[in-house]
């Protein structure tokens, strides 16, 4: 996967993040695959430990962690509920968000169940899931996969740990640089057609408000200067409702394989984009200011 780095010249610590992200960017099995269910057994990799990943971000993490020993393989959100036998006989490991969702999963002795290691619950007044959102819980996931890859295979114990390492502190400098960058802005109100950013307010302290797209209140046209679309068509929508009530529409991606597919996500890139959003749409100062 490309790392683009131009959106983080800014500051020491966004540079400290860009030169993580080249230290674990080695090649790894042609990148993050996505399959439907049917295919997933084919891509499976011979020698390397077979993981599936039922969310694009936590592949993005057996990946880094696990390097060139193992073979990840990314179903699709539909594909999710109904995987086939054959797919569970032939991974290694499974990691799920939550298995009480999947019970395909659930007795599985080779599930790694996120809900295990963090806390995935939506915050208080929110619906939203997307617990990856908070570089913090992404790293307490990260540090107990990379010891059940020293579990499963010894030999993978100490590439795995000292790619951890590298991870776990880019993970906790995207942390900081969001409270840092998003703690202070002029503008709280993030407006959104999704409820996807619920974790990310509760680190930096915004406020998401989730209208539908269609129906823009008398709120957003007085409290934001800026509507945050998901997808492509909520933004060709968002252009022809909120420009006409004077408000900037950007892009925020929830990072869930709906904005993006699931074999083109890239977290740090993807998270840094997200920052350079929100600072510029809410107002918020440089590390300058």
């Amino acid at each position: 996967m490309g790392v683009t780095v131009e959106t983080v010249r800014r500051t020491a610590a966004t540079r400290r993040l860009a030169v993580a992200m080249l230290a674990v960017a080695l090649p790894m099995m042609n990148g993050l695959t996505s399959v439907t269910a049917d295919a997933a057994v084919a891509e499976l990799g011979g020698n390397h430990l077979r993981v599936i990943s039922t969310v694009g971000p936590l592949g993005w993490l057996a990946e880094r962690i696990g390097g060139d020993h193992v073979a990840v393989t990314a179903l699709r959100p539909d594909d999710v509920t109904a995987a086939p036998p054959a797919l569970l006989a032939d991974a290694d490991l499974i990691i799920v968000e939550d298995d009480r969702s999947l019970p395909w999963v659930a007795t599985n002795s080779r599930r790694f169940n996120v809900a295990e290691y963090t806390d995935i619950a939506a915050p208080r007044d929110s619906d939203d899931r997307a617990f990856w959102l908070d570089p913090a819980r992404l790293a307490e996931v990260g540090e107990a996969l990379a010891a059940r890859f020293a579990q499963m295979s010894p030999d993978l114990a100490d590439p795995a740990a000292r790619r951890w390492t590298v991870v776990g502190a880019q993970l906790d400098d995207l942390r900081r640089e969001l409270i840092a960058r998003l703690s202070r802005c002029a503008r709280a109100e993030v407006i959104v057609s999704d409820h996807a950013f619920g974790h990310l307010a509760e680190l930096t302290g915004l406020l998401v408000v989730v209208v539908d797209p269609e129906r823009p209140s008398t709120r957003v046209g007085v409290a934001a200067e800026t509507f945050y679309a998901m997808s492509t068509n909520d933004r060709g929508l968002a252009r022809r409702v909120y420009e006409r009530l004077g408000m900037a529409v950007a892009s925020l991606d929830p990072l869930d394989g709906t904005a993006r597919t699931m074999d083109r996500i890239d977290y740090m890139t993807q998270m840094l984009g997200n920052l350079e959003a929100l600072r510029a749409g809410q107002h918020c100062p440089t590390r300058n200011e």
